[in-house]
């Protein structure tokens, strides 16, 4: 499971999903955005690559487990 932020230095969320998404054996490899971004198109634009789940922040406990809760069960499916 990959934890990453939207926007990083060097290279933004969307360009990383892209190339982690190319390669083969990690096309089913859940990934959990972090984003203080609240721009939902753009959010909805990275999930079309294969984002598995976000969490808006500030996060609490309970939306970081439920999004690693939601990985979880995308794996087993």
């Amino acid at each position: 499971m990959i934890f990453m932020d939207l926007f990083m230095p060097e290279l933004d969320g969307y360009n990383t999903t892209r190339n982690i998404r190319n390669i083969s054996h990690c096309k089913n490899l859940p990934i959990v955005a972090l984003t203080s971004n609240k721009n939902k198109d753009l959010i909805r634009k990275w999930a079309t690559l294969g984002l598995t789940a976000y969490i808006a922040k500030p996060s609490t406990k309970q939306s970081i487990l439920k999004a690693v809760e939601k990985a979880k069960r995308a794996i087993a499916s």
